[in-house]
């Protein structure tokens, strides 16, 4: 069944095409017209030959109405491909960017880490200097003794 599934819509769209070519314009006015001023009246054979004439037709402008709209979706689609191959690379350039940057900031984290490092070294030694020398620089007791002569 899965054959059948535009069915309606195309069978619409013939039944649009057909109602509109046999019921108006031209021909159905050429039609009054005869029959009006002429006392023409259409046979039964040329009234069946114009009906199947006009849905050959109808058949014919569903399938052209059809077979543009495919041709403006492929043209969109090749459209849109093209403008997804532009993004594409564009997106390969830009990742390719912020690896670089990354590495880059990776590397200056590492220099500043080992940077700190060498600080808290030289800070800890610094205080290390400056406890020992509190230590020096405070007097000892004197213990002074007194002697009775």
């Amino acid at each position: 069944m899965e054959f059948l599934r535009g069915f309606p819509e195309w069978l619409l769209a013939v039944t649009e095409h057909w109602h509109g070519w046999v019921s108006g314009g031209v021909l159905a006015f050429g039609l009054e017209i005869g029959e009006k001023l002429w006392k023409w009246e259409i046979s039964k054979r040329a009234f069946a030959i114009i009906l199947g004439v006009g849905l050959l037709w109808s058949v014919f402008a569903a399938w052209r109405d059809e077979h543009h709209n495919t041709e403006v979706v492929i043209g969109e689609k090749a459209q849109a491909m093209s403008n997804l191959y532009v993004c594409g690379g564009d997106l390969k350039a830009t990742r390719q960017k912020a690896e670089d940057l990354q590495s880059q900031v990776t590397s200056q984290q590492t220099t500043i880490n080992a940077q700190q490092t060498a600080t808290n070294t030289q800070q800890l030694t610094l205080d290390s200097c400056v406890v020992s020398l509190g230590r020096t620089s405070i007097p000892e007791r004197v213990k002074i003794s007194t002697a009775r002569c």
